[in-house]
Order: C-alpha cells, then structure tokens, then sequence
C-alpha cells in the first residue's frame, strides 16, 4: 500500500497562481503570476507580507541556506535579493522584507535562480534561452 497524504493548511492566493514556494521554519514563502511575493505563517495561515517584487511572472524562487535571503527570477528579465526579518524582530508583528539586490539579463526568459559558493554569497540565474549561467556576487 502506498503512503496516505492528508490535505494540511489552505493558503489565500486570491485567485493567482503560485509559480513558486520556498520554506523554512514556521514560514512559507510564494510567487505568484502577478510578480508578487508573499510570506505566510505556515501554521496560522495568516499573510505577513505581500510586496509587489517583480512587474510580471516570478518562474524561480531560492531560499539562501543559512541565512534569511530570499531570490526571485521573473519574466521581467530581473533577478532580485531580499532580505527577510521575521515577524517579532524588533518589536513587530509583521514580517520585514527588503531589497538588497536587483540585476537585470537582457533579452532572457529567466527560470531558475540558486545561492552558491562560500558562504553563499553569489548568485546565478538560468533562462531557457541560453547555454550559460549569469552570476553575480551579493554586496
């Protein structure tokens, strides 16, 4: 007999589609179609952020390994870095997101993006119509 799944927690997406889900902890990262990422609280349910990351479809999402970095990949030919501070840091209820990078790849459908190399300080990104990796390296 094969393994049962139970169907666990619904998450509100609104109507879009989620092209891309990270986890860690008690957090859950998405994409959506419409560019935007948004940060649920896996038990709860509850959304801690929404921001507007990206002007079309994200296609690939990258949770840094040991620290609260967070990469997207979009059809808007961008890669970006945020910085996540997780609900309860410094006196919030919220979760705190902020940009710390944001590269662009010229005439490329973007579909995946990984953190790599010591510390997992770069970053590189794939599009289907190219034979070769773009990386950069975090500021």
């Amino acid at each position: 007999d094969g393994h049962a799944f139970e169907r666990g927690r619904r998450l509100a997406a609104d109507g879009l589609s989620c092209t891309g889900v990270c986890a860690r902890a008690d957090v859950v990262l998405c994409a959506f179609s419409n560019g935007e990422l948004r940060g649920y609280g896996a038990h709860s349910g509850h959304t801690l952020v929404a921001i507007a990351a990206h002007a079309r479809a994200i296609n690939a999402l990258a949770l840094h390994p040991t620290l609260w970095l967070l990469a997207a990949a979009a059809e808007d030919t961008y890669v970006s870095v945020w910085s996540i501070a997780l609900p309860g840091a410094g006196g919030s209820g919220e979760m705190g997101v902020k940009n710390v990078a944001f590269w662009g790849v010229a005439d490329a459908h973007l579909c995946g993006v990984a953190f790599h190399g010591e510390g997992g300080k770069r970053v590189s990104a794939s599009a289907y119509d190219s034979t070769a990796l773009t990386t950069w390296t975090l500021p």
